[in-house]
């Protein structure tokens, strides 16, 4: 990695206090920005400790960058990058966080609306308990 990017991102760490944990997109666009030799990648990493997550890296020509590789260091590190080549997402499923690709929908399934749906009912009571409730 050059010595412009290891720069980059240990000054992006430090002024996130040391958590870039879900910062990948915000990261990689501010990074492009700053270096605009590096492109931008989304899709998945694996982990060391088996788990797949979603994310945005940089390449500088055939080198990954990846600002946010810190995050995944409880989970072993990462060992491959696997680039996503589809339509750009449009939100976060507001239950479990994964992307959403259509704009006119805040859950990624049916089963994650429901389970927002039951966290609501089942808090109604506490909510309504408070000062008048909502």
């Amino acid at each position: 990695m050059n010595d412009d990017c290891a720069q980059w991102i240990t000054a992006y760490v430090k002024s996130n206090n040391g958590n870039v944990d879900n910062m990948c997109r915000e990261a990689t666009e501010l990074m492009v920005r700053a270096i605009p030799r590096l492109t931008r990648h989304r899709g998945y990493v694996e982990s060391y400790g088996g788990a797949r997550h979603q994310h945005w890296w940089c390449l500088d020509g055939e080198t990954i960058v990846d600002p946010t590789l810190s995050q995944f260091f409880r989970y072993g590190g990462v060992y491959a990058y696997d680039e996503y080549m589809g339509p750009e997402p449009t939100g976060k499923c507001l239950d479990c966080g994964e992307l959403i690709f259509s704009g006119d929908r805040y859950f990624c399934n049916d089963n994650c609306a429901r389970n927002m749906q039951h966290f609501i009912e089942k808090d109604r009571a506490t909510l309504n308990a408070l000062d008048g409730g909502i």
